[in-house]
């Protein structure tokens, strides 16, 4: 074998293994990279969602107060007549007031 093959193989073989290493951890490093960006997405989600339920239970939770302070549920409750509260609470759920 000459000295040209000699030094060029290993030189080649080196090179080649080089390549392989970086682009091996190249991907390691991008599997990373896109498992952190999929976690903080899914925090931000996640905390999107959260303060979109508690802005929903905050209403729900003020509907359940204007309801309880109705005169005609109040009246209903007194003179167990269910009738007094459907005609009072479909009076509203009409007023523009109480469905915003």
């Amino acid at each position: 074998m000459s000295i040209s093959k000699k030094i060029h193989i290993p030189l080649i073989t080196m090179l080649v293994v080089g390549l392989l290493v970086i682009v091996v951890v190249s991907m390691n490093g991008l599997d990373k990279i896109e498992q952190d960006v999929f976690a903080q997405q899914e925090a931000k989600l996640l905390d999107f969602f959260e303060q979109k339920y508690q802005a929903k239970k905050d209403v729900a939770i003020s509907n359940a107060i204007n309801i309880a302070q109705n005169y005609s549920v109040i009246s209903a409750l007194k003179n167990k007549d269910r009738q007094i509260a459907i005609t009072g609470l479909n009076t509203l759920i009409n007023d523009p007031e109480f469905n915003s």
